[in-house]
């Protein structure tokens, strides 16, 4: 048997016809958007998806488009209803005619988006992040920290193009009472795909540096509402309840309150709000202490009021007695003054007697006292000149004595007995060994000097005394013509 064979548009074309008779009315359909798309002609393209709890990827995928006149309605009613814009992630109803193009394959025209879905969905994933902190026990750990009574060094958490931001710093730091305060700015993304890991980043960043700060300041500098899907994520909302500092929001909305501002310590609704209630907070405390600083004075003062009064009691009391005891102690010293001078008199009468004595006594000692040191003194004086003297004659006889030696040392002296020096090369001869026959040799005598040879030598002799000794002649004879 032979089988049919048709060509893929052919195909294609069946298909259509079969979706076209399957399904000719719009349907009701549940999906997520996985990816949009504008285009520059207004059209808006999608790709939906159904997810599974059980797989990770998705189950089911189709393309969608909005024509540009139907977008142009739809929008603003979604994003006004819904406080959400069409972005990725948005799970939502969509009312849509399925159509087969035999070149472009499924798609689904989509005519109508039901914002109450979109509503009931971002609500039930809100109660289910809540749920999960909960079931974690965290969602309270946040509210938990202390709030410092002067939270003056703040971290804070924006976008750096955000007026909101400005708005916060300019609030902050001008403030009426002109408290100081010190703020870092951590810029992190407040809205699109990337905003939560954005902020979480900045988060742990500000642990990093968790002693140098007070508080976390989280605000989101303006923009619209549909901006806020990223504060009810898990993730962020889990970093926010265990951080070690507490966290104070200003995300800017009035209709819902997310879960960032459920974990957050203090959730307040514009940054501006947040300034205010930072310079509240010191401004309580500055009168708390202004309103104890007057609560001391006026117990100090009402002590000092108090003691002033019993020192008067005690003083009223007390003055009459100590009156009567100064009197009494007046009149004994009185009696003591008059019994004092008297004994003074008297001591100096002695005194006077005794002190006349004693100046007798002490002229009659220094008379005898002055008259033996001055004999004392003349004796001294006669035993320094009598012992001169003598000295003097004794260093003249040792003198003489030197001299008288001197003379009859004399080498001339000692060559007029008789004696001669024999000199060889200009050196005295001592031992008649030293020389050797045929040397020449000069004798010296008294008068005149006899050159003579060596014929022969006789070591005879002993030697002469050191009175003798022909160097020390010649040694003195030199000395002496010098």
């Amino acid at each position: 048997m032979q089988q049919e064979k048709v060509t893929l548009r052919e195909l294609n074309l069946r298909i259509q016809q079969v979706i076209k008779t399957g399904l000719p009315e719009p349907v009701w359909v549940v999906a997520e958007i996985s990816e949009i798309k504008i285009h520059s002609a207004g059209h808006c393209y999608l790709e939906l998806v159904e997810k599974s709890e059980d797989e990770e990827g998705p189950v089911a995928r189709a393309r969608g488009i909005i024509w540009a006149f139907v977008f142009r309605m739809l929008k603003p009613y979604f994003e006004t209803t819904t406080g959400q814009v069409l972005r990725e992630g948005l799970k939502v109803l969509i009312k849509a005619t399925v159509e087969f193009h035999e070149l472009y394959g499924l798609s689904l025209n989509i005519t109508d988006i039901d914002p109450g879905y979109t509503i009931g969905d971002l609500a039930l994933r809100k109660a289910e992040t809540i749920r999960r902190l909960e079931q974690d026990g965290v969602i309270h750990m946040n509210r938990e920290l202390e709030l410092p009574p002067v939270p003056q060094r703040i971290a804070v958490i924006s976008s750096e193009q955000a007026a909101g931001l400005q708005d916060f710093l300019d609030q902050l730091h001008h403030n009426p009472q002109g408290y100081v305060f010190y703020t870092r700015i951590f810029p992190a993304l407040m809205q699109g795909r990337e905003a939560e890991t954005s902020i979480i980043r900045a988060f742990d960043t500000i642990f990093r540096f968790e002693d140098f700060f007070d508080v976390v300041v989280l605000i989101r500098g303006g923009g619209s509402q549909a901006d806020l899907a990223c504060f009810n994520n898990y993730r962020l909302a889990y970093h926010i309840a265990q951080f070690p500092l507490p966290v104070i929001t200003g995300i800017g909305h009035e209709k819902d309150e997310s879960v960032a501002d459920i974990v957050a310590h203090t959730a307040l609704k514009t940054p501006t709000a947040v300034a205010e209630f930072l310079v509240d907070r010191v401004s309580a405390f500055d009168e708390h202490l202004s309103r104890q600083a007057s609560l001391v004075s006026e117990g100090v003062m009402a002590i000092l009021k108090s003691e002033k009064q019993r020192i008067d009691r005690i003083t009223r009391i007390f003055s009459p007695l100590v009156m009567q005891e100064l009197n009494r102690r007046k009149h004994r010293l009185s009696r003591s003054v008059h019994i004092l001078q008297s004994a003074a008199r008297n001591l100096l009468k002695s005194n006077h007697h005794s002190l006349r004595d004693i100046r007798s006594r002490s002229a009659h000692q220094f008379r005898l006292l002055f008259r033996t040191e001055r004999e004392r003194t003349a004796k001294l004086t006669w035993q320094t000149v009598h012992s001169g003297r003598q000295f003097i004659r004794n260093a003249a006889l040792r003198l003489e004595m030197f001299e008288k030696t001197n003379r009859l040392t004399d080498p001339a002296q000692i060559l007029r007995k008789g004696f001669s020096i024999t000199y060889h090369e200009d050196k005295v001869v001592r031992d008649s060994q030293t020389l050797s026959e045929g040397q020449s040799i000069q004798t010296r005598l008294f008068r005149g000097t006899v050159s003579s040879r060596v014929e022969s030598t006789d070591p005879g002799g002993t030697g002469n005394t050191s009175q003798d000794d022909p160097q020390k002649d010649k040694t003195q004879h030199k000395s002496t013509t010098k």
